[in-house]
């Protein structure tokens, strides 16, 4: 994975690192504008609004980040590091589907 950068466009890796909170999965050419260089990240379950059976009632907290914690690599997959940032969605158990300053993601977890 070549051309990794962090959210300040700086170099970081050539490879995700092993241990890190989650991978976006939707393929994005470049940063979405709203994670670039941000000191705030807010994260909310998507579970009740992609399934309208699901009990979630959308699930939402706001983290104090740097921007180096969110990475993008040449391959379109978006990395976040936030260490107190659950894995999963604390009221529904949700592993997947979240938005992150309202750009939408499936994750996978590692």
């Amino acid at each position: 994975m070549s051309d990794a950068k962090d959210a300040t466009g700086d170099q970081q890796y050539s490879e995700f690192e092993p241990g890190m909170h989650a991978y976006a999965t939707d393929g994005f050419p470049e940063f979405p504008s709203a994670l670039w260089g941000v000191e705030e990240l807010t994260v909310k379950c998507l579970a009740g609004e992609m399934d309208p059976g699901s009990p979630c009632p959308g699930w939402e907290e706001t983290y104090e980040i740097d921007p180096s914690d969110i990475k993008l690599d040449g391959s379109g997959l978006i990395q976040i590091d936030v260490d107190e940032m659950p894995s999963d969605c604390p009221e529904c158990g949700n592993p997947y589907e979240f938005s992150y300053n309202g750009v939408v993601v499936t994750k996978d977890v590692v």
